[in-house]
């Protein structure tokens, strides 16, 4: 657990969420990273940041970045990143019901399409797998991992993350679809922790005012790690995505990953060019709007690796 103090007028957080699962969901190794948390853990922050702090819009964000506006001391922003269901299930009425505005940052090409990430394929899959092993290649080499129970398979999970995360996308798809090819069964999209958001949901939350809408690429691929053409398609195409679907031009997008070497000076020049003007991270800490750079503002990252955040 990290604790997040902005301490003046010019220092301001942004909280990053993920997923919220419900009371009776069931995990049985699943959500390992922690990436959704409870519905009661996220009803409790936000009853914090509506009494506590001082509720802000990564749109303010900007305006303060460009000098066109001050940020009040304690000053937050919520966002939420990928687009699962669950948030429009869950955390949107608690946001309705407390008064509070977020930035929904949408991976298009799973809205509404049954497709779903890379890691949670792979998760889904290992779980569901009656198989007793798995051949990979990590690290330059294949190795044999266990998985004739749920703790070996969340350790063979977190094993094969570890080492594809930071290898080049296409280094990821051959993975996929090498892990396909040996186990019994395919990626369950249909469960709650998978299950994406449909554009009639992302036009009513949208049109009811609680959520801002940005794009997260098309397929949620760090913008450093495939070549420069198709990074340019993941930006534009989420970003024409979005925009069409909302019948708004929209040009608000954050790193999918979002680690320093998820994205480079390319991809954030590139950015600059089609009219985006900021771009937050998954790194953790504080910013400064006159001093922090505007595309590599900085995020507090609920729930993985058991992450939380505490108020002074």
């Amino acid at each position: 657990m990290r604790e997040y103090k902005p301490r003046g007028s010019k220092e301001y957080a942004v909280i990053l969420y993920h997923g919220i699962h419900g009371p009776d969901v069931d995990l049985a190794g699943r959500n390992s990273s922690g990436k959704h948390i409870s519905v009661s853990e996220f009803r409790k922050h936000m009853e914090i940041v509506a009494n506590e702090w001082n509720l802000v819009t990564m749109s303010d964000i900007r305006l303060a970045h460009q000098g066109e506006i001050e940020l009040p001391e304690r000053a937050v922003a919520i966002t939420v990143d990928d687009g699962f269901s669950n948030v429009y299930h869950q955390a949107w009425p608690i946001l309705k019901d407390l008064g509070l505005k977020a930035t929904f940052y949408l991976a298009t090409g799973f809205i509404g399409t049954g497709r779903m990430s890379w890691t949670d394929q792979l998760e889904s899959m290992l779980l569901d797998s009656s198989l007793k092993n798995l051949n990979v290649k990590a690290s330059g080499q294949n190795k044999e991992f266990d998985l004739s129970n749920v703790d070996s398979k969340v350790a063979t999970l977190q094993d094969i993350k570890s080492v594809y995360k930071r290898l080049p996308f296409k280094d990821v798809e051959q993975l996929l679809e090498d892990v396909k090819n040996q186990l019994d069964c395919g990626p369950d999209s249909t469960h709650q922790l998978y299950e994406m958001l449909n554009w009639d949901q992302v036009r009513e939350m949208n049109e009811e005012g609680t959520f801002d809408f940005g794009a997260h690429t098309v397929d949620h691929i760090p913008v450093s790690r495939i070549p420069y053409e198709e990074m340019k398609y993941q930006v534009s195409a989420s970003l024409e995505k979005v925009s069409d679907e909302l019948d708004s031009e929209i040009r608000v997008f954050s790193y999918p990953e979002g680690q320093s070497d998820d994205y480079d000076q390319p991809s954030i020049d590139y950015l600059k060019s089609i009219g985006v003007d900021m771009c937050p991270t998954a790194i953790e800490g504080v910013n400064n709007y006159k001093k922090t750079d505007p595309f590599h503002i900085s995020r507090c990252m609920i729930g993985f690796e058991g992450r939380s955040f505490v108020l002074d």
